[in-house]
């Protein structure tokens, strides 16, 4: 009877100690699928935000000017959006500007010859109407540098005399772009408002065309900027070539445009204006010499970034 009792006891003792290990194996199993699945459920969950949020992932590759170029197209198009024109069109407006022998006016005429767009606006042609005979600014312009700035019967400006002073002085051409700046930027407005009005092609897109585009604060006038730049040697090359310059004609007009936001090549570069907060432009567009198909492949590249 002893003997059959210690197995009973032997029995008891089992039932009180911890369950057999083939449930502690299948405990163990479940709490590792749990976790599998948690961890499965994150990692879909950081993929889903991942995939979301792509636009803002950017490439180590990516260089500060791309970078800040990105950032700028969303920003500035939205406010350029908000602050347009007063008067409502049915057109967009792209701003081209760039320092003489980049190539802004051949870019320009790419655009509306090969890329759709429906007009160009050259704002220095249009600034000349400022000085037509009987404009209402050649009384401004007198007024500020004397009646002799006028011809005899004072219907016209004598631009000889008027150029006397405001070459030989800085600050007195500062004051002529005063008077003159917000005149022409009025005549622009208009012609963007007719040419708005009258085309029916969507989208719409007018090239206004000035090299001081952002000095004049007509890039107020757009909805988005490009700065057309190129090498030094590049566009000196051009305007000797293309313009029948001398080379230090050709570098003088060159280096004279140094202090014009966004033409600079030592400051006032392409580069610190599109940095500058509120900036309205969205590309920097290098052309340095490429052929014309190439030049319009790169220019319909930066068009579908914009949106346009």
């Amino acid at each position: 009877q002893k003997r059959r009792r210690g197995p009973l006891k032997s029995k008891l003792v089992r039932v009180s100690s911890p369950p057999p290990k083939r449930y502690t194996h299948a405990h163990n199993m479940n709490q590792i699928l749990n976790a599998q699945t948690l961890t499965t459920l994150l990692l879909s969950l950081l993929l889903l935000l991942i995939s979301s949020s792509s636009a803002f992932i950017i490439p180590s590759s990516t260089t500060r000017t791309q970078l800040t170029q990105r950032r700028q197209v969303s920003f500035t198009r939205q406010r350029a959006t908000m602050t347009m024109m007063s008067e409502e069109t049915n057109a967009k407006v792209l701003g081209v500007c760039g320092g003489i022998g980049t190539g802004k006016s051949f870019v320009c005429s790419l655009l509306v010859e090969e890329l759709g767009c429906v007009a160009h606006i050259d704002a220095d042609k249009i600034a000349h109407q400022v000085y037509q005979p009987n404009s209402p600014v050649l009384q401004e312009i007198a007024s500020e540098f004397g009646s002799a700035v006028l011809t005899e019967d004072k219907s016209e400006i004598n631009r000889k005399e008027l150029g006397k002073i405001v070459f030989a002085d800085s600050n007195a051409m500062k004051k002529l772009e005063q008077i003159v700046w917000p005149h022409a930027k009025n005549l622009i407005r208009s012609e963007i408002t007719q040419l708005s009005t009258n085309t029916t092609s969507t989208p719409s897109i007018i090239v206004l065309e000035a090299a001081i585009l952002l000095d004049a604060q007509w890039d107020d006038l757009c909805n988005a900027v490009w700065i057309i730049t190129a090498p030094y040697d590049i566009a000196l090359k051009r305007l000797i070539e293309k313009r029948s310059m001398k080379q230090e004609d050709a570098q003088k007009r060159m280096d004279a445009q140094e202090g014009n936001r966004g033409l600079g090549r030592g400051k006032n570069t392409a580069t610190e204006e599109m940095e500058k907060e509120g900036s309205r432009i969205t590309a920097i567009v290098n052309n340095d010499g490429n052929e014309r198909g190439e030049l319009v492949e790169k220019l319909r590249l930066v068009l579908k970034e914009e949106g346009f």
